[in-house]
């Protein structure tokens, strides 16, 4: 009775469910998102760093990958090159504490637009990359760790958390 009157409980809940909205088939839903899963590539699998990884984004286009790590470093991946072509990654000392968020430009693959992403730390400040990993600028006057960052839509403004 203690493992028979739960899941008889789940199932009469889910007929309920199934009879208020009969569109609503979760085992259905399940194996869908498991075929949709089946069905993604894996194009590279890499060692992010030797700390944990703590945040990621990709760019605008997709042509890049930016990892954050609890090491301080910050890695951007391509993701898209020529065939045959060795992809070009580079490894930014970004912080000396642990980088917590990062975030790309939301113009980012403009060539006009000199910043292309930006990393937040534990170390209370937020810097802004280049496309080539050149630092840009660094934010400072945060009284507490950052967690995530984002731009808006515009390009204008950064928030921090």
């Amino acid at each position: 009775a203690q493992y028979s009157l739960p899941r008889s409980g789940a199932r009469i809940e889910a007929a309920k469910r199934k009879r208020e909205d009969p569109d609503e088939d979760e085992l259905a839903e399940n194996k869908e998102v498991v075929a949709s899963a089946a069905k993604l590539d894996v194009e590279r699998s890499e060692i992010g760093g030797q700390r944990p990884l703590s945040d990621c984004a990709f760019s605008p286009s997709g042509s890049h990958l930016v990892t954050a790590s609890w090491s301080g470093l910050c890695k951007l991946w391509q993701v898209k090159n020529q065939a045959g072509e060795k992809p070009k990654d580079i490894t930014i000392r970004a912080h000396e504490e642990r980088v917590t968020g990062v975030a790309f430009h939301p113009h980012a693959d403009s060539a006009d637009v000199g910043m292309y992403f930006a990393t937040g730390s534990a170390d209370r400040t937020i810097r802004t990359w280049t496309r080539d990993g050149a630092h840009v600028n660094t934010l400072e006057g945060h009284t507490d760790r950052l967690a995530r960052l984002a731009f808006h839509p515009s390009g204008d403004y950064l928030a921090s958390c």
